[in-house]
């Protein structure tokens, strides 16, 4: 699965370095789990184009971030 992921061509992998790491542990700190505070900085610090497609955009209230809501049609 991992092979067949990494080979989307439009998909890119942000790594999680010190300073995103300490940014999302202040975000779970504030309240929002993990992987939803690891999206928040990655569409925050510009690396990339600032928008978060997920099934679950409550998640996201409050963030500041531009969710699209990939869950309804």
């Amino acid at each position: 699965m991992a092979a067949h992921v990494g080979a989307l061509p439009g998909l890119e992998f942000l790594p999680l370095d010190f300073a995103g790491a300490a940014t999302v542990e202040q975000v779970v700190s504030a309240g929002l789990e993990w992987p939803f505070s690891h999206a928040v900085y990655a569409a925050a610090s510009g690396a990339v184009e600032g928008q978060i497609l997920t099934a679950t955009p409550e998640a996201y209230d409050g963030t500041g971030v531009w969710v699209v809501d990939i869950g309804k049609p």
